[in-house]
């Protein structure tokens, strides 16, 4: 439990750099490999980025983690899904039985799946009239989710479920980035045009009943912040500080994303662009901080799944990265010093 502030920020100051060494290490390393150099792209970068996150040379991916949090909001009372709050239970429910997508995309890549509850009885307030939460709240959210950390994962990610949750994503992506509520707010579970110009409506509004609580990134975090939300930045900053890699989902994960930046700046190195969703405030949070995702299925179900289709290309990056011969190995001409 994080008791106040000033702990939370003791937390965060325990977070460093990924090993910048180790990462030009590994670039290096893959150019003794059998393989035109560059030749596998992305992936070439992916491992160093895994391998200086874990400050490890040979990075390790034998234990890949993802944890959901699910989690309800005081704004849908203002229309902003056209999903009933009752899908909140149900939903958790399916997860718990293994039935949902993201479970069986994990079971799929062999990615140990929890679904935590940061608060499905408990709604956050209504965004559009003040705060979400409360500073107690806030930390309590965070501490749940810096909590849910496997300490001994390789590679980690985050997913959610929450009706109304894309509503609090967008104010929080609006806040931090400058853009309009026009520009970041989608439709979400499926609103139709006058669903997404009241929404757009409520984004505005929260910005301006807000305003006072968005000068710092906490601010931010306890103005529009969903209890998942919350628990989602908080495990993101636990990760890191567990020098754990994670992977970045959609719109959702991508303002938790960008309030874990904001709020430990140091920690940007350790993350990688699982997906691209549909959702256009997720681009607007891509866009503003310069991260080119792995994948873009035009998928925008949530709960993490594009992140958990990305960690197998991961895995793949760091397999081929440890288990690739050499030249030397093989005898095979070195075609960079063609030796």
């Amino acid at each position: 439990m994080f008791d106040d502030l000033a702990t939370f920020q003791a937390a965060l100051a325990t977070i460093h750099e990924p090993d910048e060494s180790v990462r030009q290490t590994i670039l290096k390393d893959w150019d003794t490999r059998t393989k035109i150099p560059g030749s596998l792209g992305r992936l070439e970068e992916v491992a160093a980025v895994v391998g200086a996150a874990q400050r490890r040379r040979i990075p390790l991916m034998t234990f890949q983690a993802l944890r959901l949090f699910a989690g309800s909001h005081g704004v849908t009372s203002e229309g902003v899904s056209p999903c009933p709050d009752e899908i909140n239970d149900q939903m958790y429910a399916n997860f718990g039985i293994g039935g949902a997508a993201i479970n069986c995309i994990c079971r799929s890549n062999n990615i140990e799946f929890k679904a935590i509850d940061a608060g499905l009885a408990t709604p956050t307030a209504n965004l559009r009239k003040g705060p979400a939460m409360t500073r107690e709240e806030t930390l309590q959210a965070l501490a749940l989710g810096w909590n849910s950390v496997p300490f001994k994962a390789h590679l980690f990610s985050v997913g959610e479920m929450g009706i109304g949750n894309t509503t609090a994503a967008a104010a929080i992506i609006c806040a931090i980035t400058g853009r309009s509520p026009k520009e970041v707010v989608g439709r979400g579970a499926g609103l139709d045009n006058a669903g997404v110009l009241r929404k757009i409506e409520v984004v505005e509004d929260s910005l301006k009943v807000n305003a006072e609580y968005c000068n710092t990134p906490f601010g931010i975090l306890q103005a529009f912040g969903g209890r998942e939300i919350a628990a989602m930045t908080g495990a993101l900053l636990g990760a890191c500080a567990r020098h754990i890699p994670v992977v970045i989902d959609g719109i959702i994960a991508g303002a938790a994303s960008a309030l874990a930046f904001e709020l430990a700046p140091q920690c940007r190195n350790y993350f990688i662009g699982g997906h691209r969703s549909f959702e256009p405030g997720h681009t607007s949070f891509l866009e503003h901080y310069g991260i080119e995702p792995l994948i873009n299925l035009y998928m925008r179900l949530g709960e993490g799944t594009g992140a958990a289709v990305a960690m197998g290309i991961i895995r793949n990056a760091v397999d081929a990265l440890n288990h690739m011969a050499t030249f030397a190995e093989v005898g095979v001409i070195d075609v960079v010093n063609r030796g």
